[in-house]
């Protein structure tokens, strides 16, 4: 009997140390956005340009591809096997190649050309997808609207296209609407990608470009989760402001002197200014508490061990 149940407790020991360590299994990628206004946290995100620093930066509030060609990429840290990703297209020129987002990277600076990745390519009037060295035309829910209506088309449209990305593990869904339009044509996706395979990697914004044509465009509110039902607009809405970051181009400005009046500027003879503090999170405290979570398993499931171990001793010498 007391070596059953010495069986049984570590075997729940290793059952819960099996799932300690898969909880990274399925990507290390965590919830990020960012609306570039103070730039971006590097923490969070990573950038590189091509063919300099000057083809992709954070400029006005904006991410900017200014010339930029392969190899340009910005994209959360980590990686994901499924997710959901929406941003802003707020600007982009009539000679500008594509915008995409790419899928399954197995390293942060995977070229979309590569075999591994997936990519969502969305040009000036219509969607289309990349993946294993093929180009396939999307699959569209209602077939003849495979390419974007006139008034999407991002070279002619006067407002920004708020555009979503779903990948749940088997297919692609993609949401879009200008931003004057009701929220409700968010509800259902507007192409389906169908039938894909399981992949897990880096997800990153990127596009392509050589001496004759480059990607011109400008990028906003950007927002990613590894759960594909998340709500992103609320990952936005939590997410701490950044300390500025340079970006592969360009230095947040020097903030301009205060105008105020000596009294604006010093507190009153008397007065303390309050000390700033450190508050954690949402996201913190919730990685906190499932840290904290995790070691009481463990050690609960260890201490079943021990005691186990002793009975069967104990056991044993009795005989």
């Amino acid at each position: 009997m007391s070596k059953r149940l010495g069986l049984a407790s570590l075997a729940m020991a290793m059952a819960l140390f099996g799932m300690m360590g898969s909880v990274s299994a399925e990507g290390t990628g965590k919830d990020a956005a960012t609306d570039f206004g103070s730039g971006y946290d590097a923490a969070d995100w990573q950038m590189a340009a091509t063919p300099d620093d000057n083809a992709l930066s954070v400029a006005d509030g904006e991410l900017v591809f200014a010339g930029a060609q392969d190899n340009s990429y910005f994209g959360p840290q980590g990686t994901y096997s499924t997710f959901a990703a929406s941003f802003d297209i707020h600007t982009f020129e009539g000679n500008s190649s594509w915008i995409g987002l790419t899928f399954g990277n197995p390293q942060p600076d995977t070229f979309f050309g590569e075999p591994e990745p997936y990519l969502l390519l969305i040009n000036n009037d219509s969607i289309m997808m990349l993946g294993k060295g093929t180009t396939e035309t999307v699959e569209w829910e209602n077939p003849e609207q495979r390419w974007l209506p006139g008034d999407y088309a991002l070279a002619v449209k006067e407002e920004p296209l708020n555009v979503k990305v779903v990948y749940d593990g088997s297919k692609v869904e993609v949401y879009y609407k200008l931003a004057s339009e009701a929220a409700d044509l968010m509800a259902a996706p507007r192409a389906v990608f169908p039938n894909l395979p399981e992949v897990s990697g880096y997800v990153n914004f990127t596009t392509s470009g050589n001496a004759d044509i480059q990607g011109w465009f400008s990028l906003d509110n950007i927002a990613v989760s590894g759960n594909p039902q998340a709500d992103l607009s609320a990952i936005g809405a939590t997410a701490a402001t950044p300390e500025p970051t340079e970006s592969a181009a360009t230095a947040t400005p020097e903030p301009t002197p205060s105008e105020a009046s000596p009294a604006e500027e010093t507190p009153a003879a008397g007065e303390e200014t309050p000390a700033a503090t450190d508050k954690p999170t949402e996201a913190e405290d919730s990685d906190n508490d499932r840290s904290l979570l995790y070691i009481i398993l463990a050690v609960a499931g260890l201490a079943v061990v021990v005691i186990a171990v002793i009975a069967v001793r104990r056991n044993s010498a009795k005989k």
